[in-house]
């Protein structure tokens, strides 16, 4: 259905995180920030004038953990912190690859996000902010992009970042991002006035184009690396952010420091924007693949920061007086993606389609997530808080029936072929979802080849569009629709449709919010009709961290610069 636009929804009613004291677990916060940050934007542009994302999947990017919602009030004043220590965060394993433009992954992009930096960063209603920008002028009624680049920003080489590298590194990120790809593709011209200044030019109106390029593939690197590396991978990774890094051993760790020449903004800090200062020496992200491995290790002061702990471990961590726990709100979700590609047996729809009709989803959400206050159910892309909300085509969603399932399965010809269903425990709410699920499938008739395997190895099988025909994992729920990184051919076996493109161009390019709305909603619809994946909830993030990590407060994904440890 298609929604009817509400002026009042242009206020995007945003979940801030939830932190839990002892006292507090069931109390929750919610605040309204103001105008629809996309609104907001678009009729800026519209006027001549000058937000937000994962990644998601994320992260867009791929991952279960954690994309981008409002970031709590309360963050550091100016000198607030005192420079020093090692800060120890246990993360789920080790990370696909250390470039957030080659992948997706969330894990990749939170640890990341404290060495690169983009053109604009999102501030914490999800806008847009100028990062390694001084302005940007928008001209031709949101056709051309005039970017004026801050001078004397400094790479972690020594390099003064200047045009050269920015036009190099949007050009990789055109090639090698599946949202860059969608951006690019009404791009006539990147051009270079001066050191400091790009000319860039579109088709035809795109004043979203900042809500591209503040996003993690969107990183600056000196021109150098860009061009050594223009198909895959970074060979060296440098950037303009406040850490650097030192050293990764795979398995063991990632080292960042401090970077002494960093080139900070003068504004407050505001989630990924504004002023960030780097107080510790150094970061340690520890790969630690068990729950139970990270949870132990927060208690023992092995860790000072843990993400996804067991919900099952809440009553002990909740006991000991030294650490903090955080429950995020929902903000992302959850599902099952299917290879549509040719050269997978979940390319016919009406295989996919009896394969949706078997979930339940309570279960599935349930497996994953454990109780109500960590998961909610419904069919939206976009969060109900969001400005961007609609329950178009949930006459597909939590049909639940292995029946119908098992006789729309003979309908389309299923002959019992193993389905290949690639997994990781690293991600334990993917891996217990995927379980049920799989168990709901067979039941309903269908042969399901679950395959476990590390994080790192299913990125890289999945990137063969005839080594997988089931997946599943995790997308924030709060950015824009236009930026989920399966509407674009990001992966083998994403979704190709020519209405889908139609659409995402229509949206891309309308300034109603309320026109904008029902593009929105029709893309929805259609996603569903054509079964392209089982979204089944949106979840929340259980983390712990020792009290005397102060400044911390980003509920999404995590970051640490601006955060110090109290003495």
């Amino acid at each position: 259905m298609t929604p009817q636009y509400d002026p009042e929804r242009e206020k995007l009613h945003q979940m801030l995180h939830r932190t839990v004291d002892r006292r507090m677990l069931m109390r929750g916060t919610a605040a309204a920030l103001g105008a629809g940050a996309l609104a907001r934007f678009l009729a800026a542009c519209g006027g001549g004038e000058e937000e937000t994302g994962g990644g998601g999947d994320s992260s867009g990017g791929d991952s279960g953990g954690a994309a981008q919602t409002p970031a709590a009030s309360g963050s550091p004043a100016a000198g607030a912190g005192k420079p020093g220590g090692t800060l120890r965060v246990a993360i789920i394993g080790e990370p696909p690859a250390f470039d957030p433009t080659f992948t997706t992954a969330t894990i990749t992009q939170n640890t990341t996000a404290h060495v690169f930096e983009t053109l604009w960063a999102q501030d914490n209603q999800f806008s847009p902010q100028p990062m390694l920008l001084e302005s940007a002028d928008i001209q031709e009624e949101g056709k051309v992009f005039v970017l004026n680049l801050r001078q004397g920003v400094k790479f972690h080489n020594g390099e003064e970042m200047k045009a050269d590298d920015v036009i190099a590194s949007l050009e990789r990120y055109a090639k090698l991002s599946g949202r860059g790809k969608t951006l690019f593709a009404r791009v006539e011209g990147l051009d270079k006035i001066d050191d400091y200044t790009v000319r860039l030019a579109f088709n035809a109106p795109t004043g979203i184009a900042p809500v591209f390029l503040q996003m993690p593939d969107a990183i600056i690197i000196p021109k150098s690396i860009a061009d050594a590396a223009p198909d895959g991978e970074m060979g060296e990774f440098i950037g303009t952010g406040p850490f650097m890094l030192k050293e990764r051993l795979p398995d063991r760790y990632i080292s960042l420091v401090r970077f002494e020449d960093y080139a900070k903004r003068d504004e407050p800090p505001n989630n990924f924007a504004g002023g960030k200062t780097a107080y510790f020496d150094e970061i340690r992200f520890i790969p630690v693949s068990e729950q139970a491995v990270r949870s132990d290790g927060l208690i023992t002061d092995e860790f000072d920061f843990a993400e996804d702990l067991s919900k099952d471990n809440f009553e002990a961590l909740e006991a000991e007086p030294s650490v903090e726990l955080q429950i995020t709100l929902p903000y992302y979700f959850y599902g099952a993606h299917f290879n549509k590609s040719e050269e997978s047996i979940m390319s016919n729809r009406d295989l996919r389609m009896a394969l949706l009709t078997a979930i339940d989803m309570e279960p599935v959400a349930r497996a994953g997530f454990g109780d109500e206050r960590f998961w909610r159910l419904g069919p939206e892309i976009s969060a109900p808080e969001s400005a961007w909300y609609t329950d178009a085509g949930k006459q597909y969603y939590d049909l639940k029936d292995p029946d119908k399932a098992r006789e729309m399965l003979q309908a389309a010809g299923y002959d019992g072929t193993p389905i290949r269903w690639i997994a990781t425990k690293e991600y334990s709410y993917n891996y217990n979802m995927g379980l049920v699920m799989k168990d709901q499938m067979e039941k309903a008739g269908a042969v399901i080849d679950f395959q476990v395997m590390d994080w790192a190895t299913l990125v890289s099988q999945r990137s063969q569009k005839d080594a997988w025909d089931i997946f599943i994992t995790g997308h924030p729920s709060y950015n824009h629709p236009i930026l989920q990184v399966f509407l674009p051919e990001t992966w083998p076996g994403w979704w190709v449709n020519s209405r889908k493109d139609e659409l995402m161009t229509a949206i891309i390019e309308e300034t109603d919010p309320a026109k904008q709305l029902e593009y929105i909603a029709e893309l929805q619809e259609l996603w569903w009709s054509e079964a392209c994946m089982i979204k089944v909830c949106e979840g929340a993030t259980l983390r712990g961290y020792r009290t005397r990590l102060k400044g911390y407060n980003n509920p999404t994904d995590w970051n640490f610069f601006n955060a110090w440890f109290e003495e």
